[in-house]
């Protein structure tokens, strides 16, 4: 997953976070500039599309 600003040049990259529950990654948002930004989304690895899991995308509240 990663994110792009309006010019489409990724300003950030997720990183990987596994447990021995879940497999999910993290986004940091923080210190972005405000505007409008693209969230690109892919399956990782050599995995297949019939072989993929569901995809869960949760939005965290901002805490200020």
């Amino acid at each position: 997953m990663e994110l792009l600003d309006a010019t489409g040049t990724v300003v950030r990259t997720a990183v990987r976070r596994d447990d021995a529950l879940h497999e999910s990654v993290e986004l940091d948002v923080g210190g972005l500039e405000q505007g409008a930004h693209v969230l690109r989304i892919g399956h990782a690895g050599a995995q297949t599309f019939a072989a993929a899991g569901p995809l869960n995308v949760e939005l965290l509240p901002t805490l200020r």
